[in-house]
């Protein structure tokens, strides 16, 4: 009911809606004109209004500077953040209040407003319609222009994956450094289908999941891990689970062999470090890696590993068919190495 409000309220006003890459469920439709995007920072200097609608962290860092005309309204059961030691977003404009009745009054009090004034709100939500086409094309383009890259690109399998995840799929993330993709390209997802711990450590993913599973039996849950992310996981006691307990999960491994989010930080902030200068970044690697679809294996599931980019989509579609028939999955994608890149990754945390 909360989204529907949102987009109520984003079309009443002809408003852009910007998540951020943190977002940890589907805050409103992805496919609607209106969504503009994950990345925050784009609007702050044209924004003459913002609206943090039960944000946590909307940008990053919170001393970004804004237009000094923009104004700033929070609304929140919690608007200040008080849980937490440090906040430090500018806020003109405190609103207290449960977000789903809140929307409903707001609604309620801007309906009258607009209804008699001279509103702009269509010529607005054109300008953003134009915005919202051209990014989704030039997101499409990032991964079809990957499809022969090999290693095989983030950006492409999550592509690949749009292509044949299920209409009624529920997807589990905790892949930290390839969530960005996911948010772009998985944009068929609906409220209430996506999950993901998007603060704190890792080794949630697969509990999750399974979580997921038991409470939507018949529903297909995808599990989108990376490497790193499943070592944190009790990952033979999951797939345990899966086995005995008939939950049969479909998890896709982004395996970069390594830890890259614990390793971005360092070229951007001690790009003259030793770790640089000699291309030795401790801690982060997973090399060789481990045969994970053979582990699958070994707990009666169906498991493949995934070298080449022409076989990815296939790969998917070989293990969604095997959850339909009752076995879980698990596709091992070869991505570029961590230890191999400094390109700055899709970072959510």
């Amino acid at each position: 009911m909360t989204v529907e409000k949102h987009v109520e309220l984003a079309e009443l006003l002809g408003m852009g809606v910007v998540e951020s890459r943190a977002s940890s469920y589907v805050n409103f439709p992805r496919t609607h004109p209106l969504h503009a995007g994950f990345e925050p920072q784009e609007f702050l200097q044209e924004a003459d209004v913002i609206l943090l609608l039960g944000v946590i962290a909307p940008w990053h860092p919170a001393s970004k500077k804004l237009n000094p005309r923009t104004k700033v309204a929070v609304l929140s059961d919690n608007p200040l953040r008080s849980d937490l030691p440090y906040w430090g977003y500018p806020v003109n404009q405190i609103l207290t209040g449960e977000i789903e009745s809140s929307m409903r009054h707001l609604l309620e009090c801007l309906s009258k407003r607009v209804a008699t004034a001279n509103s702009h709100a269509a010529e607005r939500a054109e300008t953003w319609r134009g915005r919202y086409e051209k990014r989704k094309a030039a997101w499409k383009d990032e991964a079809v222009t990957r499809a022969q890259q090999k290693p095989i690109d983030t950006r492409w399998v999550t592509y690949e994956l749009a292509q044949v995840i299920p209409p009624d799929a529920l997807v589990v993330e905790e892949t930290i450094t390839h969530r960005l993709s996911i948010h772009r390209y998985l944009d068929m997802l609906k409220p209430g289908s996506f999950f993901a711990g998007c603060i704190g450590g890792l080794g949630t993913g697969t509990g999750t999941a399974l979580g997921v599973k038991a409470a939507f039996p018949k529903r297909p849950v995808l599990c989108l891990i990376g490497d790193g992310a499943f070592n944190y996981d009790p990952g033979l006691a999951a797939l345990g689970v899966c086995q005995e307990h008939q939950l049969p999960i479909m998890i896709v491994l982004y395996n970069n062999y390594g830890y890259h989010s614990q390793k971005s930080g360092v070229p951007r902030f001690f790009p003259d470090g030793f770790a640089v200068k000699n291309q030795d970044f401790i801690g982060i690697s997973i090399n060789p890696s481990p045969d994970y679809a053979t582990v699958a294996r070994a707990f009666d599931g169906y498991g493949e590993k995934v070298e080449e980019p022409g076989e990815v989509r296939a790969a998917l579609q070989r293990g969604l068919k095997a959850i339909a028939g009752g076995q879980m999955a698990l596709i091992d994608i070869r991505l570029a190495k961590a230890a191999e890149t400094n390109e700055r990754p899709d970072r959510a945390n």
